[in-house]
């Protein structure tokens, strides 16, 4: 499944408390609607 998560939160803070794992997505907020919609693109396109 894939999955994009969304956090306040940078990538390096998420990261560190090891709430990420290699080859997990993340946007960051805020985002604009079609920086959300170019991700999920992004996600579709990965195998």
């Amino acid at each position: 499944m894939k999955v994009l998560y969304a956090s306040g939160y940078t990538d390096s803070a998420l990261t560190h408390r090891g709430a990420l794992e290699d080859g997990v997505e993340l946007i960051q907020k805020p985002f604009a609607p079609n920086d959300l919609l170019d991700r999920i693109h992004q996600l579709f396109k990965k195998k």
